[in-house]
């Protein structure tokens, strides 16, 4: 997925929403990844959709213990992540 991001938007970051199925979780290295400098060369700012309390859990944990280096919120909804991330905008490359 981030090399398709990363050649797709010729350098520009990207506003990510995040949505798991039910009985999906994140594996060490994604979750490595995802707190990367590499990761934040990519991405402006995450809106997490937690669909149960398990997501919730893990999606704190991420924030907590890996730190990334760019804005991140959790949600109930879709539409409300794509709310936060169009207020997130700004943080875009230009072109």
């Amino acid at each position: 997925m981030f090399p398709a991001i990363d050649r797709e938007r010729q350098g520009r970051k990207v506003l990510l929403m995040v949505t798991v199925g039910n009985g999906t979780a994140l594996s060490n290295e994604a979750r490595n990844f995802a707190s990367s400098e590499a990761s934040n060369r990519l991405i402006a700012a995450d809106a997490i959709v937690v669909r149960d309390f398990g997501h919730q859990l893990a999606a704190n944990v991420f924030v907590r213990d890996h730190r990334p280096g760019r804005p991140i919120r959790m949600f109930p909804d879709q539409d409300c992540a794509r709310v936060w991330l169009l207020q997130q905008h700004h943080l875009i490359n230009p072109a």
